[in-house]
């Protein structure tokens, strides 16, 4: 009898966490490169699938715009390739932020755009999620804003949808999840936090990608538009 799957698909800056994520939501160690320095650890579009409480959990991660080898053309052509040829659909997607450095750049909204065009059915966004990695504490005190996070961040985010072709009447709820992912393991809130975006995609139907459009290597890559950045929060510890 073939277990049931799901899927989820992440996109993010480089260094932002998403390899890291993926082992944690896999619960298995080692099934991602990860690395110790802003280096691009992740190069292509690729998946990983490991059995968890008899349900097969996939993990699509993908590679970060920015990318530090300068190719993000030949990754999002890759991408779109690797989604038109996958079977099972996806049942949920994740922006993959920093709290730490919680930018919303270009990059971030440029992959948005990417996503949205791709897609032909922008309800999509309704299954889609913010996974706040960093999310560091001690004790029970929290060295991150949560609050600002789930409503000037998540705002930010919903309001920049609503401006793409499709989406203007949407309301997705992009619920936010907080993360410590090496710790995943050994860290009770992070432990809820990984069941709870479990929860989510596992409630949702999977949406089929074979229908995505394939583009040109350098699509959006003549954008001269600027668009400005979103600081969430800054903290001055010390003197001086």
């Amino acid at each position: 009898m073939t277990k049931p799957m799901v899927t989820v698909m992440v996109i993010g800056e480089t260094g932002c966490g998403k390899s890291e994520a993926g082992c944690a939501f896999l619960r298995k160690k080692g099934v991602f490169t990860i690395g110790s320095t802003p280096e691009s650890e992740t190069y292509e579009t690729t998946s990983f699938t490991n059995e968890v409480d008899h349900i097969n959990r996939t993990y699509i991660d993908t590679q970060g715009l920015e990318s530090t080898d300068g190719r993000d053309a030949f990754y999002i052509q890759q991408m779109i390739e690797f989604l038109k040829n996958w079977q099972h659909g996806v049942n949920a997607f994740y922006l993959v932020l920093n709290i730490q450095n919680p930018r919303f750049s270009k990059s971030i909204q440029t992959m948005i755009e990417i996503i949205n065009d791709f897609f032909n059915d922008p309800t999509f966004w309704n299954q889609t999620g913010i996974i706040f990695t960093r999310c560091y504490r001690i004790g029970n005190e929290k060295l991150f804003d949560e609050n600002m996070a789930k409503t000037q961040y998540r705002q930010k985010v919903v309001d920049f949808i609503k401006t793409l072709q499709g989406c203007e009447n949407l309301q997705p709820k992009m619920p936010c999840f907080f993360v410590n992912s090496p710790n995943y393991d050994s860290d009770d809130e992070t432990k809820k936090e990984f069941q709870r975006i479990f929860e989510f995609a596992h409630g949702k139907h999977p949406v089929p990608t074979q229908n995505m459009k394939v583009t040109s290597p350098d699509y959006k890559e003549k954008k001269e538009e600027l668009l400005n950045n979103v600081l969430v929060d800054t903290k001055y510890e010390g003197t001086g």
